[in-house]
């Protein structure tokens, strides 16, 4: 009876050591960013999207997160939004290309991601959200400059001559009640209309920042840029609190206060979104593309990232680590992993940044494999279709054993 005993242990030990020794090849799962409005236009037609799908298959991608909300305009069916994209598409194509790219991906054992920008409308006016809802959702500055009266996007003077704020563009304010329940409304369209959707995936789930930052509304009021002075927004802050924020003592306490409610604007979307994705499919995943630098983004553009994948608000969220600088790259990852220990921080690499050196992103790519716990997205697909040589190493990469550095 020992003899049997001991050789089930064996058999026991080894496989447990067979386990370990596959865990430590598994590779994080990828991930691919295909926009909807590029060079490829690749939800114009049923062959570009097929293309799509088989390259991304073939480059061992499993989860592409489409863009099909942009600007306020739908590249699906929408009565909600702008749909002249889809429509255009469907005039010519007689197709439903989120339908289309859903089955199409679901073949391939590949999930879709509907990617939506949430805040940003671009520089066009002239969309369903502004003429329901007003020109009055439009943000404002500390000064009470709304973004329309920056002429050209520029910041107005005296500011002009030292900051700047990211994507030109006009930016919907967050603490306005009927921008979220409008945005809502986008999701639950979205998944509603289409059932086999494997997840929601926000970009520009934030407020606008200026560059350079400071720290909170403190500093930033009297000697800084900053957004979130709606005039409903200072109203709700207002009911709630008694305080207004452009009037307000000028305490710590106070600016604090009224920054904490900014990033519960933020928040408050995520967690309803979540809470409506879970009522529909227990299965429907929330992710979220993000700045990269966790304690600037909860300081400067409100988004509390950290906040939303430590208490699993979110499935997962993906830092954009956007750069040349392979150490700054790197140390960043390490940052953003380090927030949680849920293995729901992903890391978002800038391929497009690497056309001239693609060995430069062969090593970040594969320094990036053997720090992840979550998964990587690349970005872009368009940008992908030209490099050759990356989508070379990120394959043979993703075949390999373990990834190691050259």
């Amino acid at each position: 009876m020992k003899k049997y005993s001991s050789l089930f242990s064996f058999f026991l030990l080894f496989y447990c050591f067979s386990t370990f020794l596959n865990a430590e090849k598994a590779k994080p799962p990828l991930g691919l960013w295909v926009p909807c409005e590029s060079d490829n236009q690749t939800l114009s037609s049923r062959g570009k999207i097929t293309q799509m799908l088989d390259f991304a298959k073939d480059l061992g991608a499993k989860d592409i997160f489409l863009q099909v909300y942009r600007r306020n305009h739908s590249w699906y069916r929408s009565q909600i939004a702008d749909e002249s994209p889809f429509q255009e598409i469907y005039k010519k194509e007689k197709m439903d290309p989120l339908a289309f790219a859903i089955e199409e991906a679901h073949r391939r054992n590949l999930k879709i991601h509907a990617w939506v920008n949430v805040y940003w409308i671009g520089k066009d006016l002239n969309v369903p959200i502004v003429k329901k809802l007003g020109r009055g959702i439009i943000t404002r500055d500390q000064k009470a400059r709304s973004m329309l009266d920056y002429h050209n996007f520029q910041v107005p003077a005296p500011e002009a001559g030292w900051y700047s704020y990211g994507e030109d563009g006009y930016w919907l304010d967050p603490g306005d009640d009927r921008v979220q329940t409008y945005l809502l409304s986008v999701v639950s369209e979205l998944i509603q209309n289409y059932p086999g959707v494997d997840g929601i995936h926000f970009d520009f789930v934030r407020y606008p920042f200026a560059s350079p930052f400071l720290p909170g509304s403190y500093y930033a009021f009297t000697r800084g840029l900053e957004f979130g002075y709606g005039e409903r927004s200072v109203e709700r802050f207002q009911k709630a609190y008694g305080l207004n924020p452009f009037h307000m003592e000028r305490t710590v306490e106070n600016h604090m206060l009224w920054d904490e409610w900014r990033r519960n604007q933020i928040t408050s979307l995520i967690d309803q979104t979540r809470k409506m994705l879970r009522t529909k499919n227990s299965y429907l995943e929330l992710s979220c593309a993000v700045l990269p630098w966790p304690e600037r983004s909860y300081f400067s553009s409100f988004q509390d990232w950290s906040r939303w994948a430590m208490e699993e608000k979110v499935d997962f969220v993906v830092s954009m680590n956007y750069t040349l600088d392979l150490h700054l790259a790197q140390m960043l990852s390490k940052m953003a992993l380090g927030v949680s220990q849920k293995k729901n921080v992903w890391i978002g690499l800038g391929a497009y940044l690497f056309e001239k050196n693609p060995k430069d992103f062969e090593k970040e790519f594969k320094e990036t494999l053997q720090i992840s716990s979550g998964g990587i997205v690349l970005f872009s697909y368009d940008s992908l279709l030209k490099q050759k040589e990356i989508v070379k190493s990120v394959q043979k990469e993703m075949k390999d054993g373990s990834p190691s550095i050259s």
